[in-house]
């Protein structure tokens, strides 16, 4: 049950022995407030006054504070009456803040008109282990973290590497939204193994393999690619899974598609998107991604056929799943190597593009990043900018990159590759965060810390799904042991606020 809330009549009170932490973010309500509804409150210490009508952040000295606390748990805050006064207050600081944070997104964004909230009578919120808080308490929060499957020998040699993971939420049935399916790299000359989650990714099983079927005489297992149609397409409906994949053999490289209709079970061989020679000819990556302006579904790829250039990125788009166009070039650079497309498109529009990109007498591939207007306008010599935190950190190889609303005004844009570069840092791989739609980043600890090694191929091209609420979901190899050929493929849940 809601409750309306008339701004002009409250002020937002606060602890007088508060945290010099906990009033500024008080300051940060009060400025939030006269931002989205032009109002301007009155703050104070609990021991200046009392007024009828108060917004009390964390623990105060009113009576409702302390009938109020006992109800609040580890790891979680509070929106609550207690009459006329307003309560928004976790555990400790960081968590008050989380709730404070999440007042701003849910209410003063969504549910204001004019000077008039309404605003959820009682509700108690899970958080999780607070990663990162800025400058304006933009917190990015992990709430879950999971094994998705461990390899049972060190010297496995399955890697686990290309982890890719995606959530259900165009199901006509809407009891399947919400189901987590996740595959990563087989190089086994299997199959690639499906998993799936009914819970949120707390727990994890092996559901099915996707064979190709339509070139039957070559190796499955590398570099897959989940997604979901968010609408018809042709004669396959919304909801449908798409499988993306290479295979290799007798000299060729085949990009193979398959889909599935019964929530990921069973699957059956659509096409081949596009097929070059093995070795250094080859294509590779698939990344999809569907436009619903054009209606058309894009396949991103490197693509080595072209003579005139060491690697080039490349995308073909179809409005059937079966007929598909030529190709198209993204980034062409001469003798450079772009590699490995990373896309997510922001708030303000634009898509954002990080791939790694080998120069002539460079020390790796460091990961670099570009902007375009649609999938259809990239200016295909403009190799971007070094994605780095101002701090001399970049990254190396394989970068995976999302966009969520939560954040700031913004949203954030998240981005994570095989390891850092630059500067000497705790874990192997870093998140960077823009709230600034790419312009500066900052770096911070990867939720999922990430063992050093070359044998398993640790952190090799991760992936994230956000899902329609802004929560992310991040999928990778971390490793089991240092320099094993074991891998482990994890899960975790973030929440930016």
């Amino acid at each position: 049950m809601k409750t309306s809330v008339d701004l002009t009549k409250y002020s937002i009170v606060f602890f007088a022995e508060a945290s010099e932490k906990l009033v500024g973010a008080a300051n940060y309500l009060k400025k939030n407030i006269e931002k989205y509804s032009c109002v301007e409150l009155d703050i104070y210490k609990d021991t200046e006054k009392e007024n009828d009508f108060e917004i009390l952040v964390g623990k105060t000295s009113r009576a409702g504070s302390n009938e109020l606390f006992p109800k609040i748990k580890e790891k979680s805050f509070v929106i609550a009456f207690d009459g006329n006064k307003l309560h928004i207050a976790g555990k400790n600081d960081n968590d008050t803040i989380l709730g404070i944070r999440y007042f701003i997104s849910e209410y003063l964004k969504k549910s204001l008109d004019g000077a008039i909230l309404s605003v959820e009578e009682f509700f108690i919120k899970r958080t999780g282990a607070v990663i990162y808080m800025g400058e304006n308490y933009e917190s990015l929060v992990l709430e879950k973290i999971n094994t998705i499957y461990e390899t049972p020998e060190l010297f496995d040699h399955n890697w686990c590497s290309y982890a890719k993971i995606i959530k259900l939420e165009n199901q006509e049935n809407e009891e399947n939204n919400g189901i987590l399916l996740a595959s990563n790299e087989n190089v086994k000359r299997n199959p690639w193994d499906i998993y799936r989650s009914k819970d949120d990714g707390s727990t994890w099983e092996k559901l099915s393999g996707v064979p190709d079927d339509i070139n039957t005489s070559n190796i499955p297992g590398y570099q897959p690619y989940l997604y979901e149609l968010p609408a018809d397409i042709g004669h396959y409906k919304k909801g449908t899974i798409l499988f993306a994949g290479c295979t290799y053999g007798f000299g060729k490289t085949i990009m193979f598609l398959s889909h599935s209709t019964d929530l990921g079970e069973s699957w059956k061989g659509i096409c081949n998107v596009a097929v070059g020679r093995d070795g250094r000819e080859g294509i590779w990556e698939p990344f999809l991604v569907y436009e619903p302006e054009t209606k058309r579904l894009y396949c991103f790829y490197s693509d080595e056929t072209d003579p005139a250039h060491n690697q080039k990125l490349v995308y073909r788009y179809t409005t059937d799943l079966e007929n598909w166009s030529e190709i198209c070039d993204m980034i062409a650079l001469g003798n450079c190597r772009p590699g490995m497309i990373a896309l997510a498109k922001m708030g303000n529009g634009k898509w954002a593009h990080a791939f790694e990109l080998w120069k002539q007498g460079a020390d790796g591939w460091p990961v670099y990043i570009t902007f375009a207007d649609s999938l259809d306008s990239w200016k295909t010599n403009d190799e971007g900018k070094l994605l780095t935190d101002g701090e001399g950190k970049f990254m190396i190889s394989s970068p995976a990159a999302a966009w969520t609303p939560d954040g700031g005004d913004c949203g954030t844009l998240i981005v994570t590759a095989m390891r850092n570069a630059g500067v000497k840092t705790r874990f192997r791989c870093d998140f960077f965060l823009s709230f600034d739609y790419g312009q500066t980043f900052v770096s911070v600890d990867n939720p999922l810390p990430v063992l050093e090694g070359h044998l398993n191929k640790t952190s090799y091209s991760p992936g994230f799904y956000v899902d329609k609420q802004g929560s992310v979901y991040y999928a990778n190899n971390p490793g089991v042991a240092f320099d094993t050929a074991a891998g482990k493929l994890m899960s975790a849940k973030l929440k930016m606020y």
